[in-house]
């Protein structure tokens, strides 16, 4: 919740400035590229439905001019259905990562309210895993795990250079990707399109 606690207008608040592009992009563009890797597809553009919205509309006598809240829908090309909600300007009880995976068989749950803790149900049998514990605390109002995510990161970029081999990092294309993702996203609010999905 950002948005509420950074009184001062600054570049984030900035649309005109390019540095900064809200809720949706700051955060959201990670979760695009999440959805995409985690079900082995790319997003079908022509089925993003995308609603921006600023509920901190004022700082420092400024007009703030980026998203602080944003709701994409779309579909996967190999046919999911994915629903983002990113905000910075939440109720504090619902600030944190979450994350549901639905499927014909049963569904993956993750809270960051619940630490490191991943709740698989599978034709009705639950199970409870435990992930690794974190090697960093996370500093204060950030999720459970935010500081490990830059650790691993750097971690396993230094391992591809170090053994010059093919890794699960992360791409130029795939980060290109998900950037032509976040601009038919930011199109879809702008032009207001209602899609049906088929």
């Amino acid at each position: 919740n950002s948005a509420y606690r950074r009184k001062t207008f600054t570049w984030r608040d900035d649309g005109s400035s390019k540095l900064s592009s809200g809720a949706l992009g700051d955060l959201g563009v990670h979760l695009l590229d999440l959805a995409t890797y985690i079900t082995y597809s790319n997003v079908k553009v022509e089925t993003i439905k995308t609603k921006m919205m600023t509920k901190v509309k004022q700082k420092s006598d400024n007009r703030v001019q980026v998203d602080d809240h944003s709701e994409t829908f779309f579909m996967t090309s190999n046919g999911q259905y994915i629903h983002i909600e990113t905000s910075k300007a939440c109720d504090e009880d619902l600030c944190g990562f979450y994350i549901s995976i639905s499927g014909r068989n049963g569904e993956i749950k993750f809270s960051s309210k619940n630490g490191g803790v991943v709740t698989v149900n599978n034709d009705g049998i639950q199970e409870i895993v435990q992930l690794d514990e974190r090697t960093y605390i996370d500093p204060e109002n950030e999720f459970y795990g935010w500081k490990d995510s830059f650790y691993h990161t750097h971690i396993k970029f230094l391992e591809a250079i170090k053994n010059r081999k093919e890794t699960s990092i992360s791409t130029f294309e795939d980060g290109l990707r998900a950037q032509e993702v976040l601009e038919h996203c930011i199109n879809s609010h702008q032009q207001k399109q209602y899609i049906e999905f088929k």
